[in-house]
């Protein structure tokens, strides 16, 4: 998710669980071109934290002591 700070000029992309949390944090706001990044689906045998990377770009909330299996389990599961 694309998001920028008023006072500063900067807009950066990140994933969508920590750009709100900004937004809500912060002060900053989705930017108005507010698209979420491309972002391509891991290949099934990467790592756990390409899987976790990927979760957060689409939206998708995973356990912080989620395995690999379970984190694509539950991206499968939302739709992604």
């Amino acid at each position: 998710m694309r998001i920028r700070h008023p006072d500063l000029d900067r807009t950066v992309d990140l994933p969508r669980s920590a750009a709100e949390s900004l937004c809500r944090r912060r002060g900053w706001q989705p930017a108005d071109d507010a698209q979420p990044a491309a972002v391509e689906r891991p290949p099934g045998n990467a790592t756990t934290d390409a899987w976790r990377d990927y979760a957060g770009h689409v939206g998708v909330d995973i356990d912080d002591d989620a395995t690999r299996d379970e984190i694509r389990d539950a991206v499968d599961a939302a739709g992604h």
